[in-house]
């Protein structure tokens, strides 16, 4: 049997805001030096002895992410998600890829982008008995990991009867699933010995899979039906946004384990982490005498059982007298949170977009040192601000209470947002490059040395027709956009007024 590995990097990573955003999310990132999560992912797994085929999904608007962090993935080993509905779609056209490439009977498994894993080599060991066990079994087999503290986040695995080992590694029976337990529970789960934490990889063929996720969700039956046959890498991007519109986002842990129950489980003896929260550095970094763990520029005194992440390369971070906080500072952003409170993030996301800022939840701003840029763009001056964008990037040369000005730097083939503003001013002057650019109802190519002139009200687009370099120079309305139409997913807020 054709053995595939489907790595899912579609999540929002919100639990690491304001490091991650929606732009560019926590897969495509690294909280210290070195590879990206994705990137140790893709490696670890290609790693392997009789590595499996690999293909990664993703949404569509992070394609080029993954494109640029694995130059050497196959373009048809990428599948954009037009919309996301959860892990549990996500392992429907993961199962549909792998069966258009090699059949029913290949075996597929499902690996989070996001996770930390500590020595390729159990990893690797685990999954490999996994593959194996799901070829023997024709069952679902997950990789489960003995807990190591009382973990309320997490869902658990009721270990059952032993079944054949593979190799060295000890399989059993799954016996039934607690899902994010209360703290008592979680104690309950880490002392009778009976549980593992579940990682969330499971393997099967894809026959078995999609036989099981269509049993107890009518939307994931129909979504199965619909693409029958096809390979979800090539299908119609509106075809394929119809069948998910109606899903409802669900995990795949809630379709298809809990329901169905049937799965067998490797029990991996490795070290693993779903870096699930700004908590868990307390856990992949060493700590000092205090129990404080610190990345950046920071000085900690008198502090206690304190995360300090800074990622603002010019400025200094001090606490005194605290204890038990999270810390991160980026160029834009402060969080400042208790520990115990970090499963509750959300609300303060919530918190954050209500009062109108919904722009630091988006666009992942930083301050990088200038280096070698595509052909098309200029070089950044030392230490300017810069926002990461799906199309490309943002330079920021000045921002003031009169005006600010900024330089686009768009990729060819990529496109900014059908908009307009209620009270912004700007006007764009093409450097580099060819774009598309569309004012009211009139659309026309333009080059360098083109001067735009947008008033509010004006619906407006551009799109490079070659990688483009464009001054913007406008009012000071930073978060003035409404958004019509956007190929990232981002159009969402409704007009309020009457646009030209």
């Amino acid at each position: 049997m054709r053995r595939f590995a489907a790595i899912l990097a579609g999540g929002r990573g919100e639990p690491l805001w304001p490091h991650s955003r929606t732009c560019l999310p926590k897969q495509f990132l690294s909280l210290w030096d070195g590879p990206t999560f994705l990137q140790r992912t893709y490696d670890r797994i290609a790693g392997m002895t009789d590595a499996p085929e690999v293909f990664v999904l993703t949404a569509e608007g992070t394609l080029d992410l993954v494109r640029a962090q694995i130059p050497g993935l196959d373009p048809q080993r990428l599948v954009g998600e037009p919309l996301a509905r959860g892990t549990a779609a996500s392992a429907v056209l993961a199962a549909l890829t792998a069966a258009a490439l090699a059949g029913p009977e290949a075996v597929v498994a499902l690996v989070p982008a996001d996770h930390a894993f500590f020595g390729d080599a159990g990893f690797q060991d685990a999954l490999a008995a996994a593959y194996a066990t799901a070829e023997r079994e024709g069952e679902v087999v997950l990789i489960g990991v003995p807990p190591t503290r009382p973990e309320p986040g997490y869902g658990y695995i009721r270990l059952g009867a032993d079944l054949a080992p593979c190799g060295a590694a000890r399989i059993a029976s799954v016996d039934g699933f607690v899902e994010q337990p209360p703290l008592a529970r979680a104690i309950e789960c880490l002392r009778s010995g009976r549980y593992l934490w579940n990682t969330g990889i499971c393997a099967c063929r894809t026959d078995v899979l999609l036989g099981r996720l269509g049993l107890h969700e009518p939307g994931l039956a129909q979504l199965i039906t619909g693409l029958a046959g096809s390979d979800p890498v090539r299908a119609d991007r509106d075809e394929l946004r119809r069948l998910l519109q109606p899903l409802r986002a669900i995990s795949l842990d809630h379709a298809l384990l809990v329901p169905v129950g049937r799965a067998a489980v490797v029990i991996a003896t490795l070290a693993w982490d779903d870096v699930g929260s700004w908590d868990a550095l307390s856990r992949l970094q060493p700590q000092d005498e205090h129990g404080n763990v610190q990345h950046g520029r920071a000085v900690l005194s008198a502090t206690e059982r304190t995360v300090v992440y800074n990622s603002a390369s010019q400025r200094l971070v001090v606490t005194h007298g605290v204890e038990d906080l999270v810390v991160v500072d980026t160029p834009d952003t402060t969080l400042i949170a208790a520990r115990d409170l970090l499963p509750g993030l959300q609300a303060a996301l919530g918190a954050v977009r209500a009062s109108g800022f919904q722009a630091y939840l988006d666009e992942a701003v930083g301050l990088i040192e200038p280096g070698p840029q595509d052909p098309a763009t200029l070089p950044a001056p030392d230490q300017v601000r810069t926002v990461a964008k799906p199309w490309g990037r943002e330079v920021w040369w000045a921002h003031c209470e009169a005006y600010a000005a900024k330089r686009l730097e768009v990729r060819g083939g990529q496109a900014l947002s059908l908009q307009y503003h209620q009270r912004k001013h700007e006007t764009l002057y093409v450097l580099v490059g060819r774009v598309r650019l569309r004012l009211g109802g009139e659309e026309r190519v333009v080059g360098p040395g083109h001067v735009a002139v947008i008033s509010p009200g004006t619906i407006h687009r551009l799109e490079a027709l070659t990688d483009a370099v464009i001054f913007e120079v406008s009012t000071p309305d930073l978060d003035d956009v409404v958004r019509l139409e956007d190929r990232y997913g981002r159009a969402a807020a409704p007009p309020l007024l009457t646009p030209r």
